[in-house]
């Protein structure tokens, strides 16, 4: 007990007053982070992706995929992707010619004056059974 009283006042007396002295100029928040010691001082760090990883927690250990495993798992999502796409496309299309057949009649005679002459948009606008 007595040896860490004394290593404690060693070093308290050789501070002196300059060592205590604050920088008024080094008072940017923003600039903190960027000194020397930031690094040894914090607990973890936001990588450019923004994944936080820290210091502390050790990264689980990972079981190495074989070649072949990727390869596969490439192909059977690219068939799928390329289903969800398929089907995106055909809703799109569904979409477009709704609203072409709503907008555009096939002749301008035929064409309604007001919005309160299309019986589609009345059906669709107070329509309560869920679709």
């Amino acid at each position: 007990m007595d040896s860490k009283h004394q290593s404690t006042s060693k070093i308290i007396k050789n501070l002196d007053d300059q060592d205590m002295r604050i920088d008024t100029q080094q008072f940017n928040p923003d600039a903190l982070w960027q000194r020397p010691l930031a690094g040894k001082l914090q607990m973890a760090h936001v990588d450019h992706l923004g994944r936080v990883t820290t210091e502390f927690e050790p990264d689980p250990e990972k079981k190495r995929e074989s070649r072949i495993s990727r390869a596969v798992k490439k192909l059977v999502n690219w068939d799928a992707n390329k289903d969800q796409e398929e089907m995106a496309w055909k809703v799109a299309e569904r979409i477009v010619k709704d609203i072409c057949s709503i907008t555009m009649p096939e002749s301008v005679d035929s064409m309604p004056k007001t919005i309160d002459s299309i019986p589609e948009i009345d059906d669709f606008l107070f329509d309560s059974s869920p679709s």
